[in-house]
């Protein structure tokens, strides 16, 4: 591919502007359907980092280290390299160490991210550290347990359906709709195969959780733990059904094979703890 080929495509301030579905539609206009991957749009995405580690496999060398973003109560936030397999506490205090006394770190981001050990090591899927504060709500949000989250969904959930207003994944038209979930468990439906199935639509990116609901519930644990608990995955979709099928109906209309897209993916995450 020639540079005459390439377009930068500049996402705005949004979130979650890494869900690849959200992205395909944001620079393509093309929805991949429920169950699917971009492909079936007739789209790739690859990440930046990916892209780096497959050239320099391609000339013998493994991937060995890692661009990890340190930030949160340290003393200097910085994203740096360092080898797999680093412990959490060497890291830290590459970027000048905890401020805190008492702390908690967080693999990944403050929505998606989830707690780890202080002795954890750094892995080929980790991206970003985050330091808080033990008493920081995020951190008692994240270490609730699912008794105590199934309970409080049973008995608080108003059913508002702010979750799915909110919901990426139902904006883009798929039939996730995070408030039914929650209904279906005050009714100790839990298990039946319609709940099942539309929590395995569920990116779980806590859009839900942070900018829905008001009553301080997670939809997205709830579906979290709804994919975990099942056995086999129970989502039956037009794609589930016929994987090859070539064509789809999109959007903004038919979608031809021999009209492809390649979209790469450079993210990087700076956020500062106040």
């Amino acid at each position: 591919m020639d540079a005459q080929g390439i377009e930068l495509f500049f996402i705005p301030d949004m979130y979650p502007a890494g869900d690849e579905h959200v992205l395909v539609h944001e620079v393509t206009g093309r929805i991949v359907p429920e169950g699917g991957i971009p492909l079936h749009v007739g789209v790739v995405v690859s990440n930046v980092q990916t892209l780096i580690n497959i050239a320099q496999a391609l000339e013998g060398q493994p991937v060995t280290d890692k661009y990890v973003t340190v930030t949160g109560e340290v003393g200097k936030p910085s994203t740096v390299k360092v080898p797999i397999g680093m412990l959490i506490d060497e890291i830290l205090l590459l970027a000048g160490g905890t401020t805190v006394r008492e702390y908690t770190v967080i693999d990944g981001g403050p929505m998606m991210g989830k707690l780890i050990q202080k002795d954890a090591t750094i892995r080929k899927t980790t991206g970003g550290i985050i330091v808080l504060p033990q008493d920081h709500s995020l951190v008692v949000e994240k270490g609730l347990t699912w008794p105590v989250i199934s309970n409080r969904a049973k008995s608080v959930c108003c059913n508002c359906r702010a979750c799915t207003d909110v919901c990426p994944r139902n904006l883009l038209g798929h039939r996730l709709e995070p408030h039914r979930i929650m209904q279906a468990i005050g009714r100790g439906q839990i298990n039946e195969s319609e709940v099942l199935s539309k929590a395995f639509l569920c990116s779980e990116c806590g859009a839900c959780d942070t900018y829905g609901c008001s009553m301080g519930l997670s939809p997205r644990r709830v579906n979290a733990e709804l994919k975990r608990q099942s056995p086999v995955q129970v989502l039956e979709t037009p794609i589930m059904k016929n994987p090859k099928a070539p064509v789809l109906i999109v959007s903004s209309g038919e979608y031809q094979p021999s009209d492809y897209y390649i979209v790469w993916v450079w993210t990087s995450m700076n956020i500062r703890h106040p």
